[in-house]
């Protein structure tokens, strides 16, 4: 797989209205159950959907946006 691949289903995942639990796992480069206790805990929040949980692209990258600003003030 070459980077361009890489860069391309990245795009592709961040245009959508809404993310599984799996793909917000690839977004971020941890597994699936990393997600769950995320969003248990309060750190990701997810919406319901019928029974499933989906994450929005928006709140994704808010959550990255935190970790990097608790990164720099460190």
């Amino acid at each position: 797989m070459n980077a361009d691949a890489g860069t391309s289903t990245t795009t592709d995942l961040l245009s959508r209205l809404l993310l599984t639990r799996e793909e917000t796992a690839e977004l971020l480069t941890v597994p699936a159950t990393t997600i769950d206790n995320l969003h248990r805990t309060g750190q990701l929040c997810g919406v319901k959907v019928g029974k499933h949980l989906r994450w929005t692209p928006a709140v994704v990258r808010q959550y990255v946006d935190q970790l990097h600003a608790e990164l720099l003030a460190s």
